[in-house]
């Protein structure tokens, strides 16, 4: 990106959740947000032109480590307050001393992040994460850090919808102009055979509607489907949606599978099932 007279660009993700991605050792939950952040931070960490930087979550690690050409400081440790974690974020991002700092997925850390920006006149920005963040479903069903996350946004150096739906709404509702740039993934040479699964990925979370997979699977038992779920963070019900789901003769439910070794299960899908709302 940078000629040879030029400082990198000094960028830093800002993500509690995605360490796993780092350390495959590491076996808690993550979603599709941490997946995009890392995606982007470790091809951002390839170009001489950037200098990258990811503040964790606490899973034991070094305080400082490099993965991936990605320095990755240790924050906050979920098993203490959230006050202490907002200092540990915060603590964290001083630390890193970085240019632009970005985060995706709604929560009070955002409002944290954008207020430390404007102190330590670093530029905020944000991906968006869902659709409930666009459309105002988001400041209405949480006010207080719905109302700091609409701040936030607005005081952002640049915002980035997943498609035209949201940036259109964020017009509407926050007064945002965002750029859309999808979701992106890192492709394999395909393999053209036939499928022989109908594949769901995704966490436990209601929002994904896992259950609607299940009835699909039942009202089509002639079909193969694999459904790769994990635990979704504070699911009660996981344990019952593992026994319905081996309660259907045609599913087969996996916990967990590791990023890396993903492709594979998208591989030998005839076909790619999203139910989430």
């Amino acid at each position: 990106m940078n000629n040879d007279n030029q400082k990198p660009v000094r960028i830093c993700f800002v993500m509690p959740k995605a360490y796993p991605l780092f350390n495959q050792a590491i076996k808690t939950v993550f979603g599709g947000a941490e997946v995009d952040l890392y995606m982007l931070a470790t091809e951002l960490a390839k170009d001489a032109g950037f200098e990258v930087s990811f503040i964790t979550a606490d899973y034991g690690q070094a305080a400082v480590e490099t993965i991936a050409d990605v320095k990755i400081i240790k924050s906050l440790d979920f098993k203490k307050s959230s006050l202490r974690g907002a200092w540990d974020i915060w603590h964290a991002m001083k630390k890193v001393d970085a240019d632009i700092y970005m985060l995706k997925t709604a929560s009070p850390g955002v409002a944290l992040a954008a207020v430390f920006c404007q102190t330590h006149k670093s530029i905020f920005t944000y991906r968006t994460a869902a659709a409930a963040e666009c459309d105002g479903t988001y400041r209405r069903n949480h006010p207080l850090t719905g109302s700091a996350f609409n701040w936030s946004l607005r005081r952002a150096g640049a915002v980035f919808a997943q498609n035209a739906d949201d940036r259109d709404n964020l017009k509407k509702t926050i007064g945002v102009n965002a750029v859309v740039i999808p979701n992106g993934h890192i492709m394999v040479p395909l393999k053209l055979t036939a499928g022989y699964s109908i594949l769901w990925v995704g966490r436990s979370d209601r929002v994904k509607r896992p259950d609607l997979f299940l009835e699909m699977a039942k009202a089509m038992p002639k079909e193969k489907f694999t459904m790769i779920c994990q635990q979704a963070t504070g699911d009660n019900g996981y344990e019952k949606l593992k026994s319905q789901a081996a309660g259907i003769n045609n599913v087969e439910f996996i916990e967990r599978v590791p990023l890396a070794e993903i492709d594979k299960y998208f591989s030998a899908a005839k076909i790619f099932v999203n139910t989430s709302n």
